[in-house]
């Protein structure tokens, strides 16, 4: 019977086996280098990818920075792309190993949008061993304009100063003019679905919202008009309804109607008074009306010194409001006060009345002031306009000057004129509408920052969202330690909506600054 035997391995030839390892250890190096290799680059590879991710991130980036800088609004298009290309290359560091430098391309295709795209190759150190010699790295961004509707009040001074020169050209014409570029940058840049809006509010001491709305306006066809007629001036409502847009048409109170603009008939004897009655209360020496197309100010008569530039509502037609903007003239006057163009730039961006052209307030719709003056704020009397009025007298009737009868708050006058020119709010040292009891034209300067001062905060804290605003201060005269530039700094919404244009450039500049802030471009890749 055969039985298993378990092989005797000493009794094996081994001396084959080794011949065996002996010629393929020659093969083994080759694949280990070859596995070496492929481990290297498999491993060095990961490294060189991290190192690409790395790099389009700083690319995504720059690209960013790029495209932001390429929508500036007021930039022309023709400049978009090198200025695109200029601050991609800034952005990108330097020492990155790129096969070639990245290439840049811009698309402006679409309205209010600017696209760019990077791409660029960079080589490898370890990957290449593995048949990587390089990675392509890409980014793009894209930047559109804000899809709120922009409803912007122009708050503009058209008093006397504003024909100073700045430059070569007076300062109405570069107001005039940087307003237009202002328009023509935002309208280029908007969202059809927004359509931006402006509205044009002229001042001096006062504010003209025309002569066709007597619908919200008292006294238009009062006596005194005698011989002309109401030229659309108001004066401003006693109280907290001066700087308030509430209106309600049956009442008589603070948010009644706003009385027509009267300056009253002064005494006619024995003093400088700037508007002579004819003896009485009730009559004027004489009385001049402007023929169309004039805009004089200094009208002898119940419309004296009434801004003859009515405000323009809000209108969606650029070509109209510019239009608007070309025919306004700087005009000699008694003085200046911006209370009543910022109030009035906040009830013509309300949808509420007596104005009813802005939208209803919501996150859809930027309402805006834009408010600029030239120097400080005055009735002008302080500089001697009329140094004995107060001593004049009627010749016929005494004189009396009833602020009630105006819809205005403050003291009676009577017997003898007053020191101060009249104003929106009345003879602001005399009759002291303000209840602050002046006694000398610091004081009246102090009430008139006061109520100027009242008209920014309200306006700031319109409705729930509030009314951002944008202030200018032009020339020296509404320069640095001047009432006027603590003002208009303390009236804008925070430091870097207000503006110091000490010369044309300047003015330039700060319009420009504002349109591209009011387009308010945005990344939205």
């Amino acid at each position: 019977m055969s039985r298993y035997r378990r092989p005797n391995l000493y009794s094996v030839d081994i001396f084959p086996m080794r011949k065996l390892f002996r010629d393929v250890s020659g093969n083994i190096a080759i694949i280990a280098a070859l596995m070496f290799a492929l481990l290297v680059g498999a491993v060095g590879g990961g490294v060189d990818f991290s190192y690409a991710n790395a790099v389009r991130v700083e690319m995504q980036a720059a690209a960013d920075s790029a495209v932001l800088a390429a929508s500036v609004p007021s930039l022309d298009d023709t400049k978009r792309e090198a200025v695109a290309g200029t601050v991609f290359a800034a952005a990108m560091p330097p020492d990155h190993e790129f096969i070639e430098p990245p290439t840049v391309t811009v698309d402006l295709s679409e309205d209010g949008v600017v696209k760019i795209d990077a791409s660029g190759r960079v080589a490898t150190k370890f990957a290449k061993l593995i048949g990587f010699s390089s990675i392509d790295i890409n980014a793009s961004a894209v930047a559109a304009q804000s899809v709120r509707r922009p409803e912007i009040a122009f708050v503009l001074d058209v008093s006397g100063s504003m024909r100073a020169f700045m430059g070569v050209d007076r300062r109405i014409n570069v107001l005039k003019q940087s307003t237009k570029t202002l328009i023509d940058t935002v309208n280029k840049n908007a969202v059809p679905s927004s359509p931006p809006a402006y509205a044009i509010v002229p001042f001096n001491m006062n504010v003209n919202v025309g002569a066709a709305n007597t619908s919200f306006v008292t006294e238009s066809t009062h006596a005194l008009f005698a011989g002309t007629s109401w030229a659309g001036c108001v004066l401003e409502r006693a109280g907290a309804g001066a700087n308030s847009d509430a209106y309600n048409q049956f009442s008589s109170g603070a948010d009644g109607k706003w009385h027509a603009y009267i300056w009253p008939p002064e005494p006619n004897s024995g003093g400088s008074c700037s508007n002579r009655s004819d003896g009485t209360n009730s009559g004027y020496l004489s009385v001049v009306t402007n023929p169309i197309g004039v805009y004089k100010a200094q009208t002898a008569g119940p419309n004296y010194n009434c801004v003859r530039h009515a405000i323009t509502p809000l209108e969606e037609d650029p070509s109209a409001v510019k239009s608007a903007i070309d025919k306004l003239t700087a005009e000699s006057n008694m003085g200046t006060i911006i209370a009543p163009g910022v109030a009035w730039g906040m009830r013509v961006l309300s949808e509420s009345e007596p104005f009813t052209q802005g939208e209803p307030e919501s996150k859809k719709v930027r309402k805006i002031i834009v408010v600029l003056t030239d120097g400080e704020q005055t009735t002008e009397a302080e500089y001697g306009t009329r140094p004995t009025c107060n001593a004049a007298t009627n010749s016929v009737t005494p004189f009396e000057f009833d602020p009630q009868n105006f819809g205005l708050a403050g003291k009676k006058l009577t017997t003898y004129g007053a020191r101060d020119e009249f104003s929106a709010y009345g003879f602001i040292r005399d009759s002291d509408p303000f209840g602050s009891n002046p006694a000398s034209w610091s004081d009246v300067a102090d009430d008139l920052y006061k109520v100027s001062m009242e008209a920014c905060d309200n306006a700031k804290a319109y409705g729930t969202l509030g009314i951002e605003i944008f202030s200018i201060a032009v020339s020296a005269d509404a320069g640095p330690g001047t009432k006027t530039y603590d003002l208009l700094k303390n009236c804008a919404s925070d430091e870097a909506h207000f503006f110091y244009a000490a010369d044309s450039k300047a003015l330039e500049t700060a319009f420009q600054k504002i349109a591209d802030e009011i387009v308010s471009v945005h990344l939205t890749k």
